[in-house]
């Protein structure tokens, strides 16, 4: 059997391919440059992918609801080529009384183990720098996933062929894709960049938000394509004529209702007289 490797690519996301792998959890990189056998495989420009025996200290857990879901400057950390080839099914309220949790060393710990007591499913959870493992063939009583973070049930599954809960979970998460951008802007909201350079962003209402109406002002975080970032948001409280206070977003629109003495208002916009 070949080396357990754990993997750690940076924010800015960068294909790894590999046989297996099994999300393990967004961490500090600051733990991660510490772990002992690093080394950088890909470094291009602050995009980087490191190789490490040894996983970071659980306490350094970043709560992200999805792997490919970590803001920047956090890394995402993938379990490679685990025992049992197990895969990564999200987070998730436990199932009742399948038992109580075990330590293990790691989470490559608990694979083997639930391997050799033939069961399908392995549910990890950090506890400080501890790691705890139950092994099961029951899956989550609802289809309700949790942000992955301390004391929180981190699901895998070794089937050949999805159950119905992990087919039906996977194509509920292929829907959330349009709902939640990095694991942390729900239904409704869009992951918007604070500033030009791209590098963080906020979740805002883009129908409501009067400072960034119908778009994101700088752009949608994480959006590379040029003509992706065409349609940009307004500002409504930069509009000639409008009044402090005189002016929503409504429904993605600019609607002003107040003018200073040099415009007239016209079906909700100020013009010049």
């Amino acid at each position: 059997m070949l080396p357990t490797i754990v993997v750690f690519a940076l924010a800015t996301l960068i294909p790894v391919v590999v046989d297996a792998q099994a999300y393990v959890g967004c961490f500090n990189p600051d733990v991660i440059e510490d772990v002992p056998g690093d080394r950088v495989l890909i470094d291009l420009n602050e995009s980087k992918c490191v190789c490490s025996v040894l996983p970071p200290s659980g306490d350094e857990l970043h709560p992200a609801y999805f792997s490919e879901g970590f803001p920047y400057p956090y890394w995402s950390v993938t379990l490679t080529r685990p025992f049992g080839d197990y895969q990564w099914s999200g987070c998730w309220v436990l199932p009742p009384g399948i038992g109580q949790w075990a330590n293990v060393a790691s989470f490559a710990q608990c694979f083997e183990e639930c391997v050799t007591s033939d069961q399908s499913l392995a549910y990890t959870q950090y506890v400080g720098e501890t790691v705890q493992c139950i092994c099961t063939n029951s899956y989550p009583p609802i289809d309700l996933p949790l942000q992955c973070a301390q004391e929180t049930p981190f699901l895998y599954y070794r089937n050949v062929q999805p159950s119905s809960f992990v087919k039906r979970q996977l194509r509920s998460r292929l829907a959330r894709d349009d709902q939640m951008v990095l694991g942390h802007c729900p239904k409704g909201l869009t992951a918007c960049n604070t500033a030009q350079d791209g590098l963080h962003y906020e979740c805002i209402d883009i129908d409501s938000e009067i400072e960034s109406c119908g778009a994101c002002l700088y752009g949608e975080y994480g959006v590379e394509n040029i003509k992706d970032q065409e349609n940009k948001g307004v500002d409504c409280t930069t509009l000639p004529g409008v009044l402090l206070g005189g002016v929503t977003c409504n429904a993605g629109r600019c609607v002003a209702s107040l003018c200073d003495d040099a415009h007239r208002l016209e079906l909700g916009t100020c013009l010049a007289k």
